[in-house]
Formats: C-alpha cells, sequence, structure tokens
C-alpha cells in the first residue's frame, strides 16, 4: 500500500540522519496522502540505515494502523494531529538538532537574523511548552504555536518541528532551521543578535513565496505533460 510514498518517507528520514539532524532513533519522519488522507510514518526505536521500505506504517488521521507490521513512531499522536488540522501540509518532520535543540533546551525563540531564516519562516520561530513525548497534547499544543502559516516550531526542552507541503521541502526547513540557530547562536558571542527589519522579513519571505510556486506550476505542467 502507497510503496512510493512510504519509499520516500524512508529516504527522506534517511537524509535527516545522514545530515546530522538527529542521532541513534531519535526524530521521525511522515507523509500524507492527498488522495485518501493516509499517513506514511517512520517505525518506532529502528536506526534510520536500517529501515526498509516495509518498515515504514501507514495510519489514518486518527492513529489506526491501516498497513504495516511494525509500530507506528511513539509521536504518532503529534503527527496526526497536524496532518488532521493543517490542510496545507502534507510532509511532518521532527528532529534533535544540536543548536536549535539548544534553544528548545532554553525556552527561546530563535529571531529571523540571517536571510534563511527570515525568508523561509517569515519570523521568529517560536518555542512552545515542555509537553510530555507521545502524549495526545503534544499536536494540540505545538500546532497552537505553528498558527494557521507557521512552517516551524522549537519543541521545549526537546527539539524541532517542520511542517512543509512534501518531503523535499521539509526537509530543506529542518536544515534551514538547524543552520541558522548555529548562526544567531555563535553570533551572540559578539552580541545580542539583531533581526532583519519586519519590512525586510516580509520581502524574502514573499519573495521565496513566489520561487516556490513557480516551482510548484512547473512540477504540475511537466505531470501534465509527460
Amino acid at each position: 500500500m502507497l510503496a512510493d510514498l512510504r519509499e520516500q518517507v524512508r529516504a527522506t528520514a534517511l537524509a535527516m540522519f545522514q545530515a546530522g539532524l538527529v542521532v541513534g532513533t531519535d526524530g521521525n519522519v511522515s507523509a500524507k496522502d492527498p488522495e485518501t488522507g493516509y499517513i506514511a510514518i517512520t517505525p518506532s526505536s529502528m536506526p534510520y540505515d536500517q529501515i526498509t521500505t516495509d518498515d515504514i506504517v501507514i495510519v489514518d488521521v486518527n492513529q489506526n494502523i491501516i498497513w504495516g507490521t511494525r509500530a507506528p513512531s511513539w509521536e504518532t499522536p503529534m503527527h496526526t494531529y497536524i496532518h488532521k488540522h493543517r490542510a496545507d501540509v502534507c510532509a511532518v518532520m521532527h528532529t534533535h538538532s544540536w543548536y536549535a535543540t539548544l534553544f528548545a533546551i532554553a525556552n527561546r525563540d530563535l529571531p529571523p537574523a540571517t536571510m534563511p531564516l527570515a525568508a523561509q519562516f517569515g519570523g521568529t520561530v517560536r518555542c512552545a511548552p515542555y509537553v510530555r513525548t507521545g502524549s495526545d497534547d503534544m499536536g494540540r499544543i505545538n500546532l497552537e504555536y505553528l498558527g494557521t502559516r507557521g512552517r516551524a516550531v522549537l519543541l521545549g526542552n526537546h527539539g524541532t518541528l517542520c511542517i512543509a507541503p512534501n518531503l523535499k521541502k521539509v526537509l530543506q526547513l529542518s536544515r534551514t532551521l538547524e543552520e541558522g540557530a548555529k548562526m544567531v547562536y555563535q553570533s551572540a558571542l559578539l552580541g545580542a543578535p539583531v533581526p532583519l527589519p519586519d519590512p525586510e522579513i516580509a520581502w524574502l519571505h514573499e519573495l521565496v513565496a513566489g520561487f516556490e510556486a513557480d516551482e510548484e506550476k512547473a512540477v504540475e505542467t511537466a505531470r501534465s505533460h509527460p
């Protein structure tokens, strides 16, 4: 069932691991099939370099297992809640990346002090309060901090969460978040990091949104004219 989607989730999870965004079996990745609404998600407690396509589990938005023999990620409730309540989201990635998690441990928001942070996230990446892992509250509380258009949130005392329309984008966002957190953290050695002015943040974010819309149109055109 949904073999292509399961393979994409497996490959993205491996790329997340290889990029150093997680260690061991930390973190998780999911993707929603727009047609069925089913969600492919990484299994619980398996090293990413050992996961096969058949280890990826299919669940519905109510956390019922539709396909697979593995236990889905312990944090499936967070993924399903976000997929259920953000229609624009088809990919979710949770990481424990080093520098971004430092901000989460300190319960500090990440300011838009670099061009990539401003362009990709359109403002401050907020830090949500700590929520017990695997609980039903994870999705609800973190979605409150994401809002209706947010792309990333820091999970208090825990890690990061990025959401996107597709797996390629969610991996890019997670890498941008970590790189930006590293720069902001290290720039504090020189003094307090200075966020970009609000008009510049808005301009950069709109610019990237335009590029993404053009790319999506090109993909759709290619699909309709093979």
